[in-house]
């Protein structure tokens, strides 16, 4: 996470949002997405594909969503950069109190995807991780919105930090308004995605007939949309 101020050093952090469920696309970059103070950036997704070799995955019958055959993990990426400006500034005993406001948000997003598979992996295991990398895209589809959305949390509001070191209280107060737009957007996106790849999961290992990964997918979803909703009204 990076934060700047036009009267004060950079301060530089970084926070990684991580998620589970795992071919190269080349990189490109999406005309910038303003709302107000808030600039978005996303990155098109990066899928890379890593073999592996002698995990048994030539046996008949192999169930394609044995994560010792193959797995796909990815990381829904953000990075913030944060404008603010300094309210407040007292001396606390020995310590630094500092308030600040948020005056502007940039996001950077990004979808790395990492598909670890057996080189003797059979056509029906390729699909189903193909399966989990397309709900990762389909939600990724969103990244614009979801990080407008978790910005605007954080944006105008106030902050605060205290350290004996002054710099430091300040990169505390940004971390917490960082974490304020990083935590919603990883549940938005992280979290959604576990949620749908292990319904996907649930559904290749126990259905009686083999189901067209796109069918597999699209119930994936529906699922855990009805599950949500009879959620949020309880």
């Amino acid at each position: 996470m990076r934060f700047s101020r036009k009267t004060y050093p950079y301060l530089f952090l970084v926070l990684g949002i991580f998620a589970q469920s795992g071919c190269t696309n080349t990189i490109a970059v999406k005309p910038d997405i303003a709302s107000d103070n808030i600039k978005v950036k996303v990155l098109e997704p990066k899928v890379i594909t890593e073999y592996s070799k002698n995990v048994n995955a030539e046996k008949e019958g192999v169930d394609p969503s044995n994560h010792e055959t193959a797995r796909t993990e990815w990381n829904y990426g953000i990075v913030p950069e944060l404008g603010f400006k300094i309210l407040k500034e007292e001396k606390v005993g020995n310590e630094y109190k500092v308030d600040l406001k948020i005056t502007s948000v940039d996001l950077n997003l990004g979808l790395p995807i990492r598909l670890l598979i057996s080189d003797r992996a059979p056509p029906d295991v390729v699909e189903h991780e193909n399966g989990h990398i397309e709900i990762c895209r389909r939600i990724y589809a969103n990244a614009k919105e979801y990080g407008i959305q978790c910005s605007k949390k954080a944006l105008g509001k106030v902050f605060s930090g205290m350290n004996a070191d002054k710099k430091v209280a300040i990169s505390q107060a940004l971390r917490t308004a960082g974490q304020e737009i990083a935590s919603p957007y990883r549940g938005l996106t992280a979290g959604n995605a576990k949620q749908v790849s292990d319904q996907y999961d649930y559904i290749c290992q126990h259905s009686k007939e083999k189901l067209p990964v796109d069918k597999v997918i699209e119930m994936s979803f529906s699922e855990i949309q009805r599950q949500n909703q009879k959620t949020s009204k309880e």
